[in-house]
């Protein structure tokens, strides 16, 4: 039996949450997390093990956080964004709150 799933992806992003926030203590919580979700890769198997994931199972994909930490990756990704509450309520709102 493996240990997959949420249960097993939840510790290791918070452990790499914690990695990212070490390395760059000016990014906010929303930064890390854009960041962590645009290097993500999106190579997930579904829990089967054999057939591809489709978005519904793999959310963002699989946060990949060894390596280099050059160019592209979590540490430093092409794009993050730093959204705070009022992006999210004027995007679901349709307002341009400033």
């Amino acid at each position: 039996m493996a240990i997959a799933g949420t249960s097993m992806s939840s510790p290791h992003v918070a452990g790499i949450f914690a990695l990212m926030d070490q390395a760059h203590p000016d990014w906010s919580p929303a930064t890390v997390k854009s960041a962590l979700m645009t290097t993500a890769h999106q190579d997930v198997r579904d829990n089967d093990r054999v057939s591809q994931a489709d978005p519904f199972d793999m959310g963002a994909g699989h946060a990949n956080p060894g390596g280099k930490w050059s160019k592209g990756s979590i540490a430093q990704p092409g794009l993050a964004y730093d959204a705070s509450l009022s992006e999210y309520t004027a995007f679901t709102c349709g307002m341009e709150w400033g």
